[in-house]
């Protein structure tokens, strides 16, 4: 369970670059994306077939929400910045910092609330 919660933190790395790094800001969470598919593909075939959503299943669905969410807040604050005024630089910090807090607590409290705590 540490693997998906380490590629998740790693990803929101990618909001604590400057806003005009909109490649870097984008490419790491893609790059986290199809980190998790791939592990997520490796311990699928670990497990044995059931015609149900184990725990496993459940935590990878909510990672993939987290990352896609970091996805899609990178792009709409590239599409911010790419005019090159400072109030838009502004704007995406002022965004990146309570989206990662956001983010965080989702992670945690989702992962709580899957194993039963």
């Amino acid at each position: 369970m540490q693997s998906f919660e380490n590629i998740c933190i790693r990803c929101w790395r990618s909001l604590w670059l400057n806003p005009g790094y909109v490649e870097s800001r984008v490419t790491i969470p893609v790059i986290a994306l199809l980190t998790i598919v791939f592990l997520q593909q490796s311990y699928s075939h670990a497990l044995p077939e059931v015609g149900y959503l184990v725990l496993l299943d459940k935590i990878y669905a909510l990672s993939y929400l987290l990352v896609i969410t970091a996805i899609m807040e990178a792009i709409i604050t590239a599409d911010w910045v790419k005019n090159g005024k400072p109030e838009a630089y502004e704007r995406a910090r002022r965004i990146d910092r309570p989206f990662l807090i956001a983010q965080f607590l989702i992670l945690i409290l989702g992962v709580g609330v899957l194993i039963g705590l």
